[in-house]
């Protein structure tokens, strides 16, 4: 996961952390509680994957958004160009 903030990240390491520790909680005798702990910890790790999605989906809609806003834009400034030619030579017949 690379488009996570440092806390994000760090929170997704503790559910890893915690996901292993489960094993051993496990091993120790507490199987409800380490079903719950890996269940705990999935979520996270879950969530992390959505949110990073999110953040991918969003920046590639804004970079989308910035080439139309360029294209648009061109478009414009081009027939502004185009308008004062018309005037200008209006102007001097």
């Amino acid at each position: 996961m690379s488009e996570l903030t440092k806390p994000e990240q760090a929170a997704a390491d503790r559910a890893d952390e915690l996901i292993l520790f489960s094993d051993a909680m496990e091993d120790a005798g507490h199987p409800e509680l380490a079903r719950r702990s890996r269940l705990a910890a999935r979520d996270v790790l879950d969530l992390a994957r959505m949110l990073e999605a999110e953040r991918s989906a969003r920046r590639s809609l804004q970079a989308r958004n910035a080439e139309w806003e360029r294209i648009v834009l061109k478009g414009v400034y081009q027939e502004i160009l185009r308008e004062e030619q018309r005037i200008a030579a209006r102007a001097a017949r």
